[in-house]
């Protein structure tokens, strides 16, 4: 997952700007995996948060 692709997309939510990689469910099971809302923005995450996420996502 390429961080930048988090980005595509003014204020969106992470699960709708991720649907290229897998469904809008698998983004906030994962998010809520590791401790986020499934609300959660590109902008509110922590590089520590996104390497998170990518190895979650990385799992499905």
């Amino acid at each position: 997952m390429k961080i930048n692709s988090a980005f595509n997309g003014k204020r969106k939510m992470l699960r709708k700007s991720l649907q290229h990689i897998c469904s809008s469910t698998e983004i906030e099971n994962a998010l809520e995996n590791i401790g986020l809302p499934a609300t959660s923005r590109p902008g509110e995450l922590t590089l520590d948060d996104f390497v998170k996420l990518h190895n979650v996502i990385m799992e499905i």
